[in-house]
């Protein structure tokens, strides 16, 4: 199967091809947890399945990967300044 690098780019590996059919692996069916070739996804037993290209997964997940991020950096700096508030506070007293 493909491995999704860090970087964004899509490394092969000698995994990387349908034995059955010999075309690369770029669909994920979610309803066999497995991957597929174009021939398997379209053509065979998983053409009313739920399946996606890998390409639209990784960049699913990756949008959401930087959205969490943002979200958390977001929360990460409303601490810091309740934190800091707090200092303030309890220095004038």
């Amino acid at each position: 199967m493909l491995k999704l690098l860090e970087e964004g780019n899509l490394e092969s590996t000698e995994n990387d091809f349908c034995t059955k059919h010999r075309e690369r692996l770029q669909h994920y069916c979610f309803t066999d947890n497995q991957p597929l070739c174009i021939v398997c996804a379209e053509y065979e037993n998983h053409n009313k399945h739920d399946v996606k290209l890998l390409k639209d997964i990784f960049e699913e997940q990756s949008k959401l990967t930087k959205d969490i991020k943002e979200r958390l950096t977001e929360v990460m700096r409303s601490i810091e300044m309740g934190f800091f508030k707090l200092n303030v506070e309890a220095i004038l007293r």
